[in-house]
């Protein structure tokens, strides 16, 4: 988590968000796992998962990308997580989670942070995040 910010934070220019298409951790081998991307649509839920790891993915009922992140993302979280995507849009902050939900794998302690990404015209359109958990016993 703390890498996925460190990577947000040096792609920043005096303060600005960083631009859309510069934040890309699919070619991290230790990051690409827990990396995911959604591009931003008006109504938040409806925005498509353009790329999700196989930590997230795991715990989604079917493959995510290109769905709508509130149907896409795993049952128990998906509301929280949207609303986190819409809040860091739209106070183009950096927003941290965890918390837990019950899935079909069992309880679920997660971590997430949201990092949005701005357009050259300064709007945010896409959120990228870093997603981890662990099955509680």
């Amino acid at each position: 988590m703390c890498r996925a910010l460190l990577h947000w934070e040096v792609l920043r220019e005096d303060g600005r968000l960083p631009l859309d298409g510069t934040l890309d951790l699919r070619t991290d081998e230790d990051l690409a796992p827990h990396f995911y991307l959604v591009r931003l649509a008006p109504a938040v839920a409806a925005s498509p998962v353009e790329y999700c790891g196989s930590v997230l993915g795991d715990l989604c009922e079917h493959d995510p990308h290109g769905r709508p992140a509130g149907a896409a993302l795993p049952v128990g979280v998906s509301e929280r997580m949207v609303d986190f995507f819409h809040s860091a849009a739209r106070y183009r902050q950096v927003l941290a989670d965890s918390g837990s939900f019950i899935s079909r794998r069992g309880d679920i302690l997660y971590r997430n942070i949201v990092m949005p990404l701005q357009d050259a015209d300064g709007a945010v359109v896409s959120i990228a995040g870093a997603f981890s958990y662990r099955i509680e016993t």
